[in-house]
């Protein structure tokens, strides 16, 4: 069809009822330099919701290190997690930590593949 979900949600006329709200459709729909430009400044939900966004902005482009104290602070997923990192014992001992259990069973292959489920393992401990 050659539609993405940017094109509905800019045709639909989306109207929404809060700003912190508004700031995450600006997000999805023109990116972080648009809500930049309308929410900088703000205090409250909004404030904190920019603060979210920004971190997985950041997260894009961090380092290993910056990378694992977002992941830490701001309690961002393996989905925010670019694939360079992915092959990261460290980085997915981090994720492991606030992993829900859904998500902890489909990702059970990579996390032993990359040796962080060791037998007797602390990380074991916790999948266990």
């Amino acid at each position: 069809n050659g539609w993405s979900h940017v094109d509905v949600l800019r045709l639909c006329h989306l109207k929404p009822e809060t700003d912190g709200i508004a700031c995450v459709c600006k997000y999805v729909i023109k990116g972080i330099e648009a809500c930049r430009a309308e929410f900088s400044g703000k205090d409250g939900v909004v404030a904190k919701t920019m603060e979210y966004l920004e971190a997985i902005e950041e997260a894009k482009t961090a380092s290993e290190p910056t990378l694992i104290y977002l992941i830490q602070h701001f309690k961002l997923v393996r989905e925010h997690i670019p694939t360079l990192h992915l092959n990261s014992i460290a980085v997915w001992a981090t994720i492991l930590e606030n992993m829900p259990m859904t998500a902890m069973i489909r990702n059970l292959g990579k996390m032993s593949s990359i040796g962080l489920l060791k037998p007797l393992s602390s990380h074991s401990e916790v999948v266990c």
